[in-house]
Order: structure tokens, then C-alpha cells, then sequence
């Protein structure tokens, strides 16, 4: 029991490098704002049931007889069964998408497994879907929290693979093989997979606070430029003040260009294209009259990668 848990460890790293790199996502940052919809539902769960099926890959092939640890299993033997990591990504597709999403990666994960054949086949094609509604359903009861804590997904996670066991005991009858399996890799998928949720959680929870603070140093930096953009405007908008205010822009936000404009012509310009706008001419880009739709405001365009 001691080294199948620790052969799962070492693939559940893998498993959580992959992870990671998905929390870097851009697309991944919609569900953790609940923007989710048919669409997107369907690519998370499509997602998170490729993480499933690369966990079933990082996982261990158990026989009564021998532990076989090789990385890519084809398939198994009619009294084989696979101790694997793959029902954290489906208890996080639930917990974070809902239970449609975590019932696709189920049923991603469980057809996949049941592909393998074995002596789990059927039992974990049924109880990989039925563990992420169950999932997505316990979720509900945290609706107000963006991300479960750590501790609370470790405690639903560990639920996962018990009823797991569970169905692999109903299905194959409580056979003798099946009850010696269970106890082979019950508790070391218990200990692994509760673990894992728990750590994913909390690299989630850590892309969240780094998000969260660069999202107050852009805020700083915008009220820091509005502080020394504000006395030249306070004395009217003039070719003199807007002069100034473009060169403040352009310094600050790193442009590649800058352009003040009222509704009717340009009255400074700082950076590339300054020969070509020239103060006092009237507008004529479309960045410049789609800026102010209304025609009531002065406009500052700042133009260039580093200042969208």
C-alpha cells in the first residue's frame, strides 16, 4: 500500500504541472468568474475530461498478483483494475463548472476507462459521470465563494474515490478479486486524488491573488497618472494643455503614440505619426471619432501594445 501511494504521488505531480499550466489559461479565468455558458461548458468539460484521461494514464495497474507501473496502458486484464488520479479532474470540473460540466468530464473520463476494459470497466464508466454531478451539486452549497477553500474541496475529495470503490463492489459482486483490489488501492487513491484537489485549489487560489494584484498596481498606476495629468486640465483644454498632457500619456504609459483631441480637431500629438497630426487639423482617423460617439468630451488615444 506504501509504495502504490507513493508511485501515485510521483505521477500525481505530473498530472498537477499540467494543472498548472491551465490556470494560465486565459480562457480557463471564465469559469472561476462563473461567465460560463452552452459553449463554454462544453469546452470545460472536454477539458477538464482530458485531464481525467491523463490521470488515468498517471495511475497504477494493480492485479492481485503484481503492480505494474508502466506510463501508457493500453488496456487491461479481466482481473486488473487501474488506481489512478482522474477523478481530480472531474470533481474540479464539477466543483468549478457545475454538475453538467462535471458529468462531461465524467463521462469523458468513464468511457475512456471503460475503453480499458478490466475489471473496473463498467463500474468506473458509471461512477466517473455520477461523481461529477455529485460534484457540481455539492458546489451549489458554496455558491458565494469564487473558489472553494482548499480544505473544503480536500474533504469532498475524499469522498470521490470511496464511492468509486463503492460501484466497483456493487457491479463486480463482491467478488473475492474485486475486495482484494479495494483494499490494495481504496486508501492510496483516497489519500492521493483528496490531496490533489486540495493542492489544484490552491495553485487556482494563488492565480487569483496574483491576478488581483496586478488588477490594483493598473489601477495605481492610472490614478497616479490622473494626479499628474489633472492641474494642466483643471486649466481648460488648450493646444498648451493638451501638449502637456500628451507628453505625461506617452511617459507614462510607454505608447507609441498619443493624441488629445475636443470633438473637432487635434490639439497635441506625442510619438509616432506626429508630422502627419498636426494641431488644429480636424479629425480624421477612425480611432479619433469612434473614441467619443456622443461628440461631447475631449479625447486622449493612446496608441501601441503596452498601453491597450
Amino acid at each position: 500500500m506504501e509504495q502504490l501511494t507513493q508511485e501515485l504521488f510521483e505521477r500525481m505531480g505530473m498530472l498537477l504541472i499540467l494543472m498548472f499550466i491551465m490556470t494560465r489559461i486565459p480562457l480557463f479565468r471564465n469559469i472561476l468568474d462563473q461567465a460560463i455558458n452552452v459553449r463554454t461548458s462544453f469546452s470545460f468539460a472536454v477539458l477538464f475530461g482530458v485531464v481525467g484521461i491523463a490521470g488515468t494514464y498517471a495511475g497504477v495497474v494493480v492485479s492481485p498478483s503484481r503492480m505494474d507501473s508502466s506510463f501508457w496502458v493500453a488496456s487491461l486484464a479481466p482481473d486488473e483494475v487501474m488506481a489512478h488520479s482522474a477523478l481530480i479532474g472531474v470533481v474540479m470540473a464539477g466543483l468549478l463548472g457545475g454538475a453538467f460540466v462535471g458529468a462531461g468530464a465524467g463521462l469523458i473520463t468513464g468511457f475512456h476507462a471503460y475503453m480499458l476494459h478490466g475489471l473496473s470497466d463498467i463500474s468506473y464508466a458509471v461512477s466517473t459521470p455520477l461523481i461529477g454531478i455529485l460534484a457540481g451539486l455539492v458546489a451549489r452549497f458554496f455558491y458565494e465563494e469564487r473558489v472553494i477553500a482548499p480544505i473544503k474541496a480536500m474533504f469532498i475529495g475524499v469522498f470521490a474515490p470511496i464511492l468509486q470503490m463503492g460501484i466497483l463492489l456493487v457491479f463486480t459482486t463482491s467478488s473475492p478479486t474485486s475486495i482484494n483490489l479495494v483494499n490494495q488501492v481504496g486508501v492510496p487513491m483516497v489519500i492521493t486524488n483528496s490531496i490533489g484537489i486540495a493542492i489544484f485549489v490552491a495553485m487556482i487560489r494563488v492565480a487569483l491573488r496574483e491576478e488581483e494584484r496586478t488588477a490594483a498596481l493598473e489601477i495605481q498606476r492610472a490614478l497616479t497618472i490622473a494626479e499628474m495629468v489633472l492641474p494642466h486640465l483643471k486649466e481648460g483644454l488648450s493646444y498648451r494643455t493638451a501638449d502637456a498632457t500628451a507628453s505625461i500619456l506617452i511617459r507614462e504609459l510607454q505608447a507609441d503614440a498619443v493624441g488629445v483631441t475636443d470633438t473637432e480637431r487635434i490639439l497635441a500629438h506625442a510619438g509616432i505619426g506626429t508630422y502627419r497630426h498636426v494641431p488644429g487639423e480636424p479629425l480624421v482617423t477612425d480611432l479619433s471619432k469612434k473614441s467619443d460617439p456622443n461628440g461631447q468630451n475631449s479625447n486622449c488615444h493612446p496608441q501601441g501594445t503596452d498601453s491597450a
